[in-house]
């Protein structure tokens, strides 16, 4: 089990059915630490997941959850952990990546629900489908995020904000209409600042479109600083918290 943290009245599992997470990030401030850290939460708890990276392979996201000491090699043989990286998502992007991500979801949902528990459905840095036409555009990109959600018990969708890409009309929209349909939105950025020895960025958590009606956490936001070290070993810390050497 994750240590506790600031952090981890907010990444708990919601107790509504079939709501949505929402991670934003610059490039300079990546969200992969807070993706395992949801990651951790989840695969610790009674459900399925279903991980889909647009970025990243196995190996990447297999290093950063052993870090947080969830054992992957017995979830593999429980069938409670699938994972689709960028080989898998790259070749189906020839097709349908629709196509591909639901049947993950739904062959994940079947399994669980002779359980009786739910999916939960990790969408990693999803934006990427918009830079590269995939989908569609806006409306078939957030269609998929629509349809998946119907039948997960919970989604989270990473995206990334910066400027530029904010710029593009399409990119603003998915970002926008996903920030009205999300539970809970998490915000990284880098320290206005600047560069800090031994500060990586901020984390802003604020509700959603949906708003916050489960008595978890704080609706009205919140802000805590965070530490990526050189092992991607990760602190989060309130401002102004005495640290340990």
């Amino acid at each position: 089990m994750p240590p506790q943290t600031p952090l981890t009245p907010y990444i708990s599992p919601p107790k509504n059915p079939h709501t949505l997470t929402l991670l934003t990030s610059l490039l300079a401030s990546p969200s992969s630490w807070l993706t395992h850290a949801l990651l951790a939460t989840h695969l610790t708890s009674d459900a399925s997941v279903v991980l889909i990276s647009l970025t990243q392979d196995r190996a990447f996201h297999v290093d950063g959850l052993r870090k947080l000491g969830v054992p992957l090699h017995h979830l593999d043989r429980s069938e409670k952990f699938t994972f689709l990286g960028i080989t898998d998502s790259t070749s189906a992007l020839t097709r349908s990546f629709s196509t591909t991500v639901l049947a993950a979801v739904e062959s994940a949902a079947r399994v669980s629900g002779g359980r009786g528990e739910g999916v939960v459905v990790v969408l990693e840095s999803l934006d990427l489908l918009l830079q590269i036409g995939g989908e569609g555009g806006y409306v078939g990109v957030m269609d998929l995020v629509l349809r998946e959600q119907e039948v997960a018990e919970h989604t989270v969708v990473s995206v990334n904000v910066d400027e530029a890409l904010m710029r593009d009309e399409e990119h603003a929209a998915f970002v926008i209409g996903l920030g009205h349909v999300a539970r809970r939105v998490f915000g990284l950025r880098g320290l206005e600042t600047g560069v800090a020895r031994d500060v990586s960025g901020v984390l802003r958590i604020t509700a959603g479109g949906v708003g916050e009606d489960e008595g978890e956490g704080d609706g009205g936001g919140k802000e805590v600083l965070y530490f990526v070290g050189d092992g991607g070993g990760v602190e989060v810390f309130e401002r102004g918290e005495v640290r340990g050497v």
